[in-house]
């Protein structure tokens, strides 16, 4: 699984770069375990959102299965 958001061209010595999206949630297998990442919810209002907390607990869910 990965989320990505899409960051937008902006001026600067890296614009050249063009657009680009980044992941802001992800999972993987490390070894024997599993990793999840999420990046989202720099405030407490945005983790406690309906969405964002379905997407933590599943995550979550799915790394302590490993």
């Amino acid at each position: 699984m990965q989320v990505a958001t899409p960051f937008l061209i902006a001026e600067g010595p890296h614009d050249k770069n063009r657009h680009t999206e980044m992941p802001v949630a992800w999972t993987k297998r490390w070894g024997e375990g599993r990793v999840y990442y999420n990046a989202l919810g720099h405030v407490p209002e945005n983790i406690n959102s309906g969405t964002a907390r379905k997407m933590d607990r599943r995550g979550f869910l799915w790394a302590a299965r490993g």
